[in-house]
């Protein structure tokens, strides 16, 4: 790959710039965001990342000098708060379904009636709804030597046993709840997990085993349908439409003044509410996932808790390989490109993404603390070595097994950008 030496203005240090890469200085940071485009904050996201970068340091200070069997999670304030507030929802729901019913049998009148086709039309609007089993899902049968990792190290965290394991095309990794019966399905990316060593794999694994263990898809569930639920409400209550249009008469408009600031008030109350429940599930939900980083890095280890930490802000990779491979394909998959891409790329240019991912403003409404954090949390705790090793036999299984997945992943992942370009 082409080089050459410049002097850095800033600094004086001589640097290395390679063609077709960011040019920036290593050694003091200069240029460091020359590939990103300034951003243009509104007034609520200014607000969000000002209170989030305060709320994250507090948190992460706090947090260090906390005995670590506190991060599990806990009925503190907050939580005790955000659950009053779900079963307030949860209650408007339900007054709904006795209206709908006392309506009838109190007050059998045309007008009764009407209220209570109304009562029930919202109860059917505003129902809980449960995610359906995932398709595609992977039986133990096809791929055993997966299956038997992730039992062996769910049962070493302690966790009850995943009853849906899927292999998809996101590059990303996810633990949750399907169905009334709450049914556990573990989520891993093949994009993501193409790219990690066997102890990357196994505290990746482990992270999201880890929310299992601490039952944060359960409680996810109920801010899901919290926050559906308020969000529905707002529009419904929302005004809008009463006061517009010019053919509207003006003596109707005056009339329903009156109508339009008690909606407008009540939608506003609902927003308000919206926000604050938002704000605060999304304290709990950090401190889940610094409890998560913990037990997966125990599993795997520190230093490799640290490199699948940075490989997941290589997303930005797999959307130019998917591009490339639309755009001028050679045969070769989207994975096996991504892979070339990442051994040829200049570890310079790596480390200019690992600083850009720990420099990453937070947010008040984030659920993931800043990559800075998490990995000095997990150096702190963590032990260097992971009590779960797995052997590079059973690794390797695990990776053929996965790469009878590659040839579906890669028309997958070339429909989703053709789509994405239409």
């Amino acid at each position: 790959m082409n080089s050459r030496e410049k002097i850095c203005l800033q600094c004086g240090t001589t640097y290395k710039v390679y063609d077709g890469y960011a040019e920036w200085c290593e050694f003091c940071d200069w240029n460091l965001n020359s590939n990103d485009e300034p951003e243009q904050l509104d007034m609520y996201e200014k607000i969000v990342r000002k209170i989030g970068d305060k709320y994250s340091k507090k948190l992460f200070a706090t947090l260090m000098e906390t005995d670590i069997e506190k991060y599990k999670h806990r009925n503190t304030l907050v939580a005790t708060t955000t659950v009053v507030m779900s079963l307030l929802v949860v209650l408007v729901w339900l007054s709904l379904v006795v209206s709908s019913v006392l309506l009838l049998l109190l007050f059998p009148n045309i007008f009764a009636i009407l209220g209570s086709v109304m009562c029930l039309l919202l109860v059917i609007y505003l129902r809980p709804r449960f995610s359906k089993k995932p398709k595609d899902v992977i039986t133990k049968q096809e791929m055993p030597a997966l299956w038997e990792f992730v039992e062996s190290l769910n049962e070493k965290l302690g966790g009850k046993p995943i009853d849906y394991l899927v292999v998809n095309a996101d590059f990303n990794a996810s633990m949750g709840y399907v169905g009334i019966q709450r049914k556990k399905v573990l989520t891993l990316g093949y994009p993501l997990v193409s790219l990690l060593s066997k102890q990357e794999f196994v505290d990746l694994v482990g992270h999201e085993l880890a929310h299992n263990v601490n039952q944060d898809p359960a409680r996810g569930f109920l801010h899901y349908y919290v926050f559906t639920n308020v969000w529905a409400w707002y529009y419904f209550l929302s005004p809008k439409g009463i006061m517009q249009g010019s053919d509207v008469n003006y003596i109707f408009k005056i009339a329903s003044i009156p109508f339009y600031v008690l909606m407008w008030c009540a939608s506003k109350t609902a927003l308000g509410f919206l926000f604050v429940y938002y704000w605060m599930i999304h304290y709990d939900s950090q401190k889940a996932e610094y409890y998560a980083d913990y037990l997966g890095a125990c599993m795997g280890g520190s230093e490799d808790s640290e490199k699948s930490l940075y490989k997941i802000s290589y997303g930005l990779f797999l959307q130019y390989v998917q591009q490339q491979a639309v755009v001028a394909p050679n045969g070769k998959t989207i994975i096996q490109r991504l892979k070339e891409m990442i051994e040829t790329i200049p570890e310079k240019e790596i480390l200019r993404l690992q600083k850009l991912a720990t420099r990453k403003s937070s947010r008040v409404d984030s659920s993931h603390p800043p990559t800075t954090y998490r990995i000095e949390f997990v150096k702190k705790f963590a032990p260097k070595v992971g009590l779960f090793q797995l052997t590079q036999e059973h690794f390797h299984k695990i990776c053929e097994e996965l790469a009878q997945q590659e040839e579906k992943i890669n028309i997958k992942l070339i429909d989703e950008y053709k789509w994405y370009i239409s």
